[in-house]
């Protein structure tokens, strides 16, 4: 067979700090060292180059893919560590595609001149597939399995394909047997399954499962449409609230805050800095800080509220009807306790037995509850993927 393409350039293991070319680089890590490769088409001015970041230990942090007739894509990847049982131990790879359209380019690196501080380096790229891979392995049997999750984004049709996978057991290179699961579904952008695409082979489709749309994420592709979830479920998603995965908190708080809920713009802020190390630790986050929006919701349809975004409810949805006393007595309470809140830094027993901060955590738990309940067949199906990031 002819060779199709011819080598360019090729460098392996270089010092990231002796690295000269202008690979796209997405992720927030810092890379230490780079191997780069670029070949030509014969016949054609067309080429491709792969570029390998890498940290300090020799694990890729992120692949940039550059060719000539093709949008930029770049793969960040992220490795967890993670053990069922005693003797189960797991190996988990989260590989996230984003792309960005060539004819975006120079909009795209005038602004990340601009708002550098800002970090939003994967503004103008679209997400297009996560996916996780669990490497499991038995350290008594030797057994070893391979499972995956992941979900695929289609802006132009719509759709989200949803994908847990279980592959054949494998011992010393062998099937040790032949058993394959799939479990595979279609949803739309706002995550509401169609019934009509469930295709199950050698698995049951957990039914009662109201999260089922979103345990194929990972974690920081999840924060985003879980949020918008309980937005919805709570009937304040009309309200203006909105939801920032790129969230920095002041220096003080980057260790400590996970997220917030800010009244003055009406904002739901994930802290870009902070891991969150499994699903329910996102649902009990996320659930916390929607219901904080509910009662700044409240105070604003109270008193009219003393920000922008409160305002700015007020006028939309005006005052608690009269007739609505239970309503009204619960803005009250929400009311007194935004007019005494003090925050943790301040004095911490008096934040925490905030009466905003009481019901806000009472939320939280009763939905991580709710999620590790109904999680729990597919759990069933699939005993090789680590809970915390199913």
């Amino acid at each position: 067979m002819a060779r199709e393409y011819y080598l360019i350039s090729k460098c392996t293991n270089m010092l990231y700090a002796k690295y000269n070319g202008d690979a796209l680089r997405i992720s927030k890590e810092f890379p230490h060292r780079v191997d780069e490769i670029v070949v030509g088409k014969y016949g054609t001015n067309k080429q491709r180059k792969i570029t390998t970041f890498k940290d300090p230990n020799g694990e890729i942090i992120e692949r940039a893919f550059d060719y000539s007739d093709k949008p930029y894509k770049n793969v960040l990847y992220n490795r967890q560590n993670h053990t069922i049982g005693e003797d189960e131990f797991i190996e988990s790879t989260t590989k996230r595609q984003f792309i960005l359209e060539r004819e975006y380019l120079t909009a795209y690196k005038d602004f990340q001149k601009q708002y550098a501080e800002l970090g939003l380096k994967t503004y103008f790229w679209d997400l297009i597939k996560t996916e996780t891979e669990h490497l499991s392995q038995n350290i008594n049997s030797g057994i070893k399995i391979l499972s995956k999750t992941s979900v695929d984004f289609f802006d132009k049709t719509g759709k989200l394909f949803h994908r847990f996978i279980e592959y054949p057991h494998l011992l010393a290179k062998k099937l040790k047997n032949n058993t394959y699961k799939l479990l595979y579904f279609e949803t739309d952008k706002e995550y509401r399954i169609n019934p009509n695409t469930i295709f199950e082979d050698n698995v049951k489709f957990p039914k009662n499962d109201s999260f089922i749309t979103y345990r194929a994420l990972d974690i920081e592709s999840a924060k985003t449409p879980i949020t918008k979830k309980f937005l919805k479920d709570r009937k304040i998603d009309t309200t203006g609230i909105t939801i920032d995965t790129d969230y920095i908190p002041p220096d003080d708080e980057v260790n400590q805050l996970s997220a917030c809920f800010i009244a003055s713009d009406g904002s739901i802020n994930f802290n870009k800095l902070y891991t969150l190390k499994s699903k329910i630790k996102l649902i009990g986050t996320a659930r916390h800080e929607v219901e904080h929006g509910w009662q700044y919701y409240l105070d604003a349809r109270n008193y009219a509220g003393a920000t922008p975004w409160q305002r700015y409810v007020y006028e939309t949805f005006g005052p608690i009807p009269e007739k609505n006393k239970s309503l009204q007595a619960e803005a009250d309470k929400c009311t007194d306790a935004i007019d005494n809140y003090v925050t943790y830094k301040e004095d911490y027993e008096k934040y925490k037995n905030n009466y905003i901060e009481i019901e806000a955590e009472k939320k939280a738990k009763t939905a991580q509850n709710k999620y590790s309940r109904q999680g729990k067949k597919l759990a069933q199906e699939f005993p090789h993927i680590p809970q915390e990031l199913l």
